[in-house]
């Protein structure tokens, strides 16, 4: 859908139309995000953290290593690991004498739970449909493009 018939406005530039375009698709995905995640009782935060474990699994993962893969910089990992061991999927362990050192693992309820996601998540990539390989190409090299 051209952005203009969405949100009923035109734009001065490019520039002031790209800019619109991605604050109004971050929110569009982050609307299909929050819908998709929403029927497995997830956040899309909780499923990043669970799949970095995941890369883990069955070692333990440290915190201070797994913020630093997390795709989506989060200053609430804690609670939000919090959440998770309240909902049985993951297990955290603090070293002796080191409070801010704290040892995370998944639960096999987690790795069941991650399974079940992923084998829906397709669903939720199949937006993604519409562009062909070329394109989705370009568009990878334009968002790094932007980032610098």
């Amino acid at each position: 859908m051209e952005l203009e018939v969405a949100i009923k406005r035109t734009f001065k530039n490019h520039q002031e139309k790209a800019y619109n375009n991605l604050i109004y698709t971050n929110n569009w995905l982050d609307n299909q995000y929050k819908t998709f995640f929403l029927q497995f009782g997830l956040t899309q935060q909780q499923y990043n953290i669970m799949k970095v474990l995941k890369s883990f699994y069955p070692t333990p993962c440290r915190s201070n290593v797994l913020n630093g893969k997390l795709i989506e910089k989060m200053p609430d990992v804690s609670r939000i690991i919090e959440r998770l061991r309240l909902k049985g999927f993951v297990d955290r362990n603090w070293k002796e004498g080191d409070r801010r050192s704290v040892d995370i693992v998944l639960t096999n309820k987690g790795v069941g739970m991650l399974f079940k996601v992923d084998s829906e998540i397709h669903r939720l990539e199949n937006m993604f449909s519409r562009l062909n390989d070329s394109e989705l190409g370009t568009l990878n090299n334009l968002l790094d493009k932007l980032r610098g």
